[in-house]
């Protein structure tokens, strides 16, 4: 894979690393594609977790999202699993369509995020989030809700639980 002119152009990006070998990415190759929206990643051959055929550790350093409100209507689900860097995540509660936000593994996200009333699994997992708003109870549609390994949580609303 090589940086390619027009890179600021691309909006979308899906890669099948299941039937690829010995590949290493560059995060440089993500540095100019300022209008990416989608980017989706398959999984190492036959599922191997545990394979080092596909490194991804150069594709969890994001530490930022994007600053102020987004009109995110049409966001189903955000995965940004083991992005360690990870501090603040944007107020998600206008993604009216957002059923899934997994931050599993952000080690440096601490404060709960704003999300949309209709999520129905969030996982924040071995993060370090310190206190769960009480706003919490007002979501009927939660399903799965994952705050293990969260050393630092001190608080849990007592109400709505």
């Amino acid at each position: 894979m090589h940086i390619v002119k027009g890179t600021e152009a691309v909006e979308g990006i899906v890669l099948d690393m299941s039937k690829t070998r010995d590949i290493n990415f560059n995060p440089e190759v993500f540095q100019k594609t300022y209008n990416l929206r989608f980017l989706k990643i398959y999984g190492p051959p036959n599922g191997d977790k545990e394979s080092n055929v596909c490194p991804y550790e150069d594709l969890v350093r994001i530490d930022r999202l994007w600053n102020g409100n987004q009109p995110l209507a049409s966001l189903k689900k955000i995965d940004l699993s083991h992005c360690r860097d990870l501090a603040k995540i944007p107020d998600l509660s206008h993604a009216s369509n957002l059923t899934t936000l997994c931050l599993e593994g952000c080690f440096s996200l601490n404060k709960f995020p704003e999300h949309p009333r209709n999520i129905t699994r969030l996982n924040l997992g071995r993060t370090s989030i310190e206190e769960v708003p009480s706003s919490i109870g007002c979501i009927s549609c939660l399903e799965i809700f994952d705050l293990s390994d969260c050393g630092k949580l001190e608080r849990l609303p007592h109400k709505h639980l």
